[in-house]
Formats: C-alpha cells, sequence, structure tokens
C-alpha cells in the first residue's frame, strides 16, 4: 500500500525548451523588479504584468481587479496576447509586454494625499478623495 504525498500530486515543472528559456532568462535581466516566479513571472511590486511560459509559448496577461466594490479583492487576470515560440519572436514578445505595462500604468491613479500613483486596488478614500494604503494607515477609510 503506497501512501500520496502532497508533492507527488502537483505538477512537475518541466525544463522549457531552449529559446523559450533563452527568452526567460533574458526578461529577468530586462523587466523591473521585483520579479517572482519560476515559469509564470509576476513583474512589479504592484503588480504590473504576468508572463506565463509554456512548452510551446508565452502567455502575456494583464492584471485586472475583478470587482471594485467587492469586499474581497479578486485578481482575473486579463490574457492580451500569446506568442508562439514557432513563428514568434523575442521582439514581438518585449512589446507585447511593455504595451501591457503602459496600460495597466494608465489604469492607476494618483492619490489626494502624497500624489504617489496606486492601482486603483490599493486605493481606499479619505474625505472623498482617493488615498494610498500609506496614507489611510491608522485612519478609518473605505476599500
Amino acid at each position: 500500500m503506497s501512501t500520496s504525498r502532497l508533492s507527488d500530486l502537483l505538477p512537475l515543472n518541466l525544463p522549457l525548451p531552449p529559446q523559450l528559456e533563452q527568452w526567460r532568462q533574458t526578461l529577468l535581466r530586462q523587466l523591473p523588479s521585483p520579479i517572482t516566479g519560476e515559469q509564470t513571472l509576476f513583474v512589479g511590486d504592484p503588480l504590473k504584468v504576468i508572463v506565463a511560459f509554456g512548452t510551446d509559448g508565452v502567455d502575456v496577461l494583464l492584471p485586472v481587479q475583478e470587482s471594485a466594490m467587492s469586499s474581497v479583492s479578486r485578481h482575473k487576470p486579463e490574457l492580451r496576447g500569446r506568442i508562439s515560440s514557432v513563428d514568434g519572436s523575442y521582439d514581438q514578445l518585449m512589446a507585447l509586454i511593455q504595451d501591457t505595462i503602459t496600460r495597466r500604468m494608465k489604469s492607476f491613479r494618483e492619490c489626494g494625499c502624497c500624489g504617489r500613483r496606486a492601482p486603483q486596488e490599493l486605493l481606499g478614500s479619505l474625505h472623498g478623495m482617493p488615498a494610498c494604503r500609506q496614507c489611510l494607515e491608522g485612519r478609518r477609510f473605505l476599500f
């Protein structure tokens, strides 16, 4: 009788094909930090773009908040595009990533207190104006 462990149930992180591994390594050097993850890269703090490597290509996803009115913030990434390792290029991948980061940055709003730009999901309200979490710390606020 065998016993199963959680690690036996999880999918293995198979090595990427050489071309995709080269793209991944180059992105790790060129994208803004911090970057977390191995085959799925989460870029930026706050999160600006998600780059997911598969066996035959790369998906680029835009982090999007599902509902601004819910008490629990949930993210539902939006697929912005896929670059195939067969007929795509690193330049196409980088252009798609840069376009996605630009789109994400346009959705940031300015804090009415300190002027820093933050994503909508990290802003609350103070006296009817958007305010970042740092400015709201220790105060009553609505998210």
